[in-house]
């Protein structure tokens, strides 16, 4: 039997910040930043931080409608 490869899987519903990082093109330290004081959704579990994919991808959304409402006359 074919195991899948690591293409074929789908992408992991729960990101680190370092996976927030590199998917925002933005240091560490920036997406820890924005976790820990809300900007990005997340939880802090020990010493590493926590973001469910889709929140994170919600929260974008939301944030780019907000702007966009902004510019707008």
């Amino acid at each position: 039997m074919d195991q899948p490869s690591l293409r074929s899987l789908p992408p992991p519903r729960i990101l680190t910040a370092t996976d927030l990082a590199r998917a925002l093109d933005v240091s560490v330290s920036t997406a820890r930043r924005w976790l820990r004081t809300g900007q990005l959704p997340g939880v802090r579990l020990g010493r590493r931080w926590y973001a469910s994919r889709e929140a994170v991808v919600d929260r974008i959304e939301s944030l780019s409608r907000t702007r966009r409402a902004e510019v707008q006359p």
